[in-house]
């Protein structure tokens, strides 16, 4: 279950998913994700883990399905797909 300790965890990526509510932010994001992502105060692992569009890993750092989602829906990663690659593998 998620909860406010996983939240603090992914803070960055949390905010990230917040600040991706907003087209403008979409639009910044697709211009340059490597400039974007940096400017997110993001940690090198959270930064490959988008790079890498590693959903699972980004949870396990604390970034909540909303931010996910969000994350997910700029990087052209549709909430079905993401939900499904929790199940791939295990």
């Amino acid at each position: 279950m998620y909860g406010i300790a996983d939240a603090a965890r992914g803070a960055a990526l949390n905010r990230l998913g917040h600040q991706l509510r907003l087209p403008e932010q979409r639009a910044i994001l697709a211009r340059d994700e490597a400039a974007y992502l940096d400017a997110a105060g993001l940690t090198a692992e959270e930064r490959a883990a988008v790079a890498a569009r590693d959903w699972r890993a980004l949870s396990a750092m604390g970034a909540s399905i909303y931010a996910l989602a969000k994350l997910g829906g700029a990087l052209g990663t549709p909430l079905p797909r993401i939900v499904a690659s929790f199940r791939e593998g295990a």
